[in-house]
């Protein structure tokens, strides 16, 4: 044990989580509905933000087994842009305006 503890230190500190995240993810490209500015993937609806609906194709990146983290790539640089989320149902969106914040 004194031996392994003397000895330079060859080993590589470990990545942190979300690291490894961001290296097995997939990155697609998505057609844009229209009409109320979302995108499928894998059944669900995911809301593209206002500012980005000019994309007819955004690019994407996920994890196929963690849905919840979806982020918009920029389709030039594959740098992240913003992450996406499900809509607000109707329900949602009205207790959140009648709400006090």
């Amino acid at each position: 044990m004194r031996r392994y503890l003397d000895e330079r230190s060859v080993g590589r500190p470990a990545p942190d989580s979300a690291s490894l995240r961001g290296a097995f993810r997939r990155i697609e490209d998505r057609r844009l509905r229209r009409s109320d500015g979302t995108l499928s993937l894998s059944g669900k609806r995911y809301e593209v933000p206002e500012r980005y609906r000019h994309l007819e194709r955004p690019l994407i990146a996920y994890a196929r087994w963690d849905l919840t983290q979806l982020e918009l790539l920029d389709p030039h640089t594959r740098a992240p842009l913003c992450p996406l989320y499900p809509p607000l149902t109707a329900m949602e969106s009205e207790a959140k305006a009648v709400s006090p914040r």
